[in-house]
């Protein structure tokens, strides 16, 4: 995060360009907020002043006022105004990708907390999808294991396809499951890693280790041993997982 300014916070809102301003304006005020300009509980300059301030129509500023209100940074009340959110309280994950952001100020830190949810998250999710898996065969996941390893065994290897395809392994096994919802985290936590993709290319660096996970996987799924099958799910994530880092 960067240190706030002492300016005041308005000062920060001059006109856009007209091309795609609401989502411009959006984009601007989005920072101020977590740059801490504006604190939680703090109105937004009135849609009169924002239009104003921006050169633009109210209407514009009421569309970008609504992306914020969807990411849950801002709480708009007809007749109270427009008031900022504690977005540590309120904001999901897909927050993550606009603090990814070179802007805002992304740390390291920020980035170790993504891979540890990764981590934690996605495994979690992988292991309770074997749970509930049946023994027999799964063509979609099949399929999806063919491609890694394909990548995987190529000279060269291409390692942002292999982050990619390494998530589609991944997504068709919790698919497998019938957990939409599980289906639905996950594809969240793919759009912010493919916001920072070239932060996360350590993690395929042995691509083979990988694809021999998952043909494990494969086959102990087709078998029914889903100790084998979690055994395959956890060296996976051995290996495309950084040390854990302590925290003080």
């Amino acid at each position: 995060m960067t240190h706030p300014s002492t300016d005041p916070p308005e000062s920060a809102f001059s006109p856009v360009e007209q091309a795609r301003s609401s989502q411009r304006i959006a984009d601007v005020i989005r920072r101020t907020i977590l740059d801490g300009r504006f604190r939680p509980g703090e109105q937004l300059p009135p849609e009169r002043t924002l239009a104003e301030r921006f050169g633009v129509t109210r209407n514009t500023v009421r569309e970008a006022l609504r992306n914020l209100e969807q990411l849950r940074l801002v709480a708009i009340r007809h007749g109270s105004g427009v008031t900022v959110q504690d977005y540590l309280a309120t904001a999901g994950i897909e927050l993550v990708s606009a603090l990814l952001l070179p802007e805002q100020g992304a740390t390291a830190e920020l980035f170790d907390d993504l891979l540890e949810a990764r981590r934690v998250v996605g495994q979690a999710m992988c292991l309770h999808a074997i749970d509930l898996l049946r023994r027999g065969s799964h063509p979609a996941l099949a399929g999806a294991v063919a491609a890694f390893t394909a990548e995987a065994a190529r000279d060269r290897p291409d390692v942002p396809r292999l982050l990619s395809l390494d998530f589609d392994v991944q997504n068709q096994l919790i698919r497998a499951a019938g957990n939409r919802v599980f289906v639905l985290l996950h594809n969240s936590l793919r759009h912010v890693y493919e916001r920072a993709a070239a932060r996360f290319t350590p993690l395929m660096s042995e691509p083979r280790a990988v694809a021999a996970g998952y043909q494990e996987l494969l086959t102990a799924l087709q078998r029914g041993d889903r100790e084998a099958a979690r055994a395959a799910i956890m060296l996976v994530y051995d290996k495309t997982s950084p040390k854990r880092r302590t925290r003080r």
